[in-house]
């Protein structure tokens, strides 16, 4: 069992979001692209080069879609990472609540002790 199941919280979101990844990927060519094509020692080269920055370019069209989807999973994770605050919190909470509790015994046990000299010192023993 792992501790999502066992403390009843959603399991985690994937670490890597696929879609960022293809994005970036795609940006990230055709940025090389338009670097090459800056650099290119003919007219001819660097159209060849604009000519394939915009094809990576042309895949991110219409990437909003896209974009709200890794919205989507950001809030996902988010939303993980608030349920897993407010178990700690719960479990902080009763941990505290428990330490009183503690702390009663040991005052409980000092009044036991207490009311036992008062019993002897009255010469009321009691077993």
């Amino acid at each position: 069992m792992n501790s999502e199941r066992l403390h009843r919280v959603v399991p985690q979101p994937e670490a890597k979001c696929p879609l960022i990844d293809q994005m970036l990927g795609k940006v990230e060519k055709g940025m090389s692209c338009l670097k090459n094509a800056l650099e290119a020692e003919t007219l001819d080269s660097a159209i060849d080069e604009i000519t394939n920055a915009t094809w990576y370019f042309k895949d991110l069209d219409g990437a909003c879609g896209d974009l709200e989807d890794a919205r989507k999973a950001c809030e996902e994770l988010r939303a993980w990472g608030q349920e897993w605050k407010d178990k700690a919190k719960e479990y902080y909470d009763e941990a505290q609540r428990l330490e009183e509790f503690e702390g009663l015994g040991d005052i409980v046990k000092e009044l036991e002790d207490e009311i036992d000299q008062l019993r002897l010192q009255s010469g009321d023993v009691r077993a």
